[in-house]
């Protein structure tokens, strides 16, 4: 499973990715930082800050078209 390393990643910094995560600017700041972990590519890193805004841990900052059509066409 080649999603190992991320997971594993993840599990050993949760803390710290947390808030790191909750301490950006705007959506695609954390899709960029979650993009930033190893086998973690652009679609899995928009769908996970697109999750994260559904369960209320980041807030949507009324650019979510905007922000979907830009990870989506590029």
């Amino acid at each position: 499973m080649i999603y190992h390393i991320a997971l594993e990643y993840c599990a050993a910094n949760l803390d710290d990715l947390s808030q790191r995560i909750c301490a950006c600017a705007g959506l695609q700041d954390a899709t960029m930082l979650l993009m930033g972990i190893t086998n973690i590519g652009k679609f899995f890193a928009w769908q996970i800050t697109c999750d994260l805004v559904e369960i209320g841990i980041l807030p949507d900052d009324n650019n979510k078209v905007r922000f979907t059509l830009s990870f989506l066409l590029c």
